[in-house]
C-alpha cells in the first residue's frame, strides 16, 4: 500500500470513528433556510464504487448544521465479518458525519458528487429530518443489507416515501424495458471478468422487470427517480427535486479496452481443449489429468452456486440455473476416473450430463435466466471432453471383447 493510499484509509478509518462516536444526534428544530438534498456519487473504478453512492445532506446554515445521512456502513470488526458477508448476514448500518468530508473522500477516487436540493416545506424538512435522528439511535440505525431490495439506496427512496407518505408520487420515466441485471450489467463495461462472475452467481431474480420503484436501488436511478418525482399539496403538483448541481466534478479516464476478456480466454481454452483430444486420439493417450482438473473447479463452482442460493439470505442468488451446466455433481467425476473409467455410473452420469449441456445450448434463446456468452465455449468443452470420454470407454469395452482376450470354458 503507497503513502497516499494509507493516508487515505486512515482518513476513512477516522470518518467512521466519527460517524459512530455519537449514539443520537441533538433534537434541532430546522429554520426555514434549511436543506435537504440528495446527493449522488457517480460510479468509480474501485469494486465498491462501480455503481456509485447516494446520501441524504441535512444543511442549516443558521445551527451550523451540516450532516451527510450515509445506509452504506458497516464494521469491518464485526465477529465473522467475511462469512457474515457471504451469507447476507452482515448488519449495515446508517452513519452520520460532517459533510466536508465527502468531497474529499470521492475527489480521491475521481468521482463527481451531484446535489439535488429537495423542494420542502419547513414542517416537511422537519419531519424527515426527525425520523433520520430516531433512525440514527443504536437500536434502529441497523439493518440486514440486500443489494436489490434493501440498501444504501433504497433506505433514502423508503425514508422519503415513509416520511412524506401519498403527496409523494414517483412518476414512471423508464422508456426502455429492463431487467435488474441489465441495470447491474451496465456498470460492468470497463470489468469484463467482474461481469462474468456476476452473472454467475446471480440467479432468477436478477431478471426481473424494473420498474421506477424497484430500479432505485442503484444510486443513478434514484437520482433520476427524484428527479421526475412530484409532491402534491392542496391538488398542485410540485417537482420533487431541483436540477443536479455538481459540486465535485469528476476527470474523464481514458482506459484500455482490456484485451484477455472471458469470452476471448474461454474460446481460446475451447480451442485447446479440441486439439489435445486430437493429439490424445493421435497418440492414443488416455491420461485423465485434464479431465480431473476441469470436473473438480466446475463441480465446486456448482456447490458454491448451491450454497449462496440455498446457505445465505441472499434474495438475488436464488433460483440460479448455472448450476445446470456447472454441475455440483462434477465434483465426483475425478474420484470415478481414478478408480475405474468403466464406472457404469461415470457412463450414464456422463451422457446425462452432456445431454443438459446440449440442451442448454438448443434452449439459449429460451431460457428465463440469460447466461453470459462467455458460457457458451466451456459448455462447449464439457460436451466434447464427455464425448471424448464415453469414445475412450466405448474403445475399451471393444478390446475387452476380442476373443484373445477372452478364455472359453474349457480353458482354451
Amino acid at each position: 500500500m503507497n503513502f497516499k493510499k494509507s493516508v487515505l484509509a486512515l482518513t476513512l478509518f477516522l470518518i467512521s470513528l466519527i460517524a459512530f462516536s455519537q449514539n443520537r444526534l441533538p433534537d434541532i428544530t430546522l429554520n426555514d433556510s434549511s436543506t435537504i438534498s440528495l446527493i449522488t456519487a457517480s460510479p468509480g473504478r474501485q469494486i465498491y464504487t462501480l455503481w456509485g453512492h447516494s446520501a441524504i445532506r441535512v444543511h442549516d446554515p443558521s445551527d451550523n448544521l451540516d450532516l451527510v445521512f450515509n445506509y452504506g456502513t458497516f464494521d469491518f470488526d464485526t465477529p465473522g465479518f467475511v462469512l457474515k458477508f457471504m451469507r447476507g448476514k452482515l448488519p449495515y448500518a446508517l452513519s452520520v458525519y460532517d459533510f466536508k468530508y465527502m468531497p474529499r473522500e470521492y475527489r480521491y477516487f475521481n468521482q463527481s458528487l451531484i446535489e439535488q436540493t429537495l423542494n420542502l416545506t419547513t414542517s416537511e424538512k422537519q419531519k424527515v429530518y426527525d425520523f433520520l435522528v430516531r433512525n440514527y439511535t443504536p437500536e434502529n440505525r441497523y439493518y440486514m443489507y440486500d443489494f436489490f431490495y434493501d440498501n444504501c439506496s433504497s433506505r433514502i427512496r423508503d425514508v422519503f416515501k415513509k416520511t412524506l407518505g401519498d403527496t409523494l408520487v414517483f412518476r414512471n420515466y423508464l422508456t426502455e424495458k429492463k431487467t435488474l441485471r441489465d441495470m447491474v450489467d451496465s456498470n460492468l463495461d470497463h470489468s469484463p471478468w467482474l461481469h462474468f462472475g456476476i452473472d454467475v452467481i446471480l440467479g432468477l431474480p436478477a431478471d426481473k422487470k424494473a420498474n421506477t420503484w424497484n430500479s432505485m436501488f442503484l444510486p443513478e436511478y434514484l437520482m433520476n427517480a427524484f428527479a421526475h418525482a412530484v409532491i402534491i399539496r392542496d391538488g398542485l403538483e410540485t417537482e420533487f427535486a431541483s436540477p443536479g448541481k455538481i459540486i465535485l466534478p469528476d476527470i474523464p479516464v481514458k482506459e484500455k479496452p482490456e484485451f484477455f476478456t472471458p469470452l476471448r480466454v474461454f474460446w481460446g481454452f475451447f480451442v485447446f481443449t479440441l486439439l489435445l483430444i486430437l493429439a490424445q486420439l493421435v497418440r492414443k493417450n488416455n491420461a485423465v489429468w485434464f479431465d480431473i482438473i476441469i470436473f473438480s473447479l466446475s463441480g465446486l463452482i456448482g456447490l458454491f452456486i448451491l450454497f449462496m442460493w440455498f446457505g445465505t439470505d441472499h434474495l438475488a442468488t436464488k433460483d440460479n440455473l448455472n448450476f445446470l451446466w456447472t454441475m455440483p455433481l462434477n465434483v465426483l467425476v475425478p474420484f470415478a476416473l481414478i478408480k475405474n473409467r468403466n464406472d457404469k455410473w461415470l457412463i450414464r452420469y456422463l451422457m446425462l450430463y452432456m445431454g443438459v449441456d446440449i440442451i442448454l445450448l438448443m434452449a439459449w434463446k429460451l431460457l428465463p435466466q440469460p447466461f453470459n456468452p462467455a458460457v457458451i465455449p466451456l459448455i462447449l468443452v464439457f460436451i466434447f471432453r464427455s464425448i471424448y470420454l464415453l469414445f475412450v470407454n466405448y474403445r475399451q469395452e471393444k478390446l475387452n471383447l476380442k476373443p484373445e482376450n477372452h478364455v472359453d470354458r474349457n480353458g482354451q
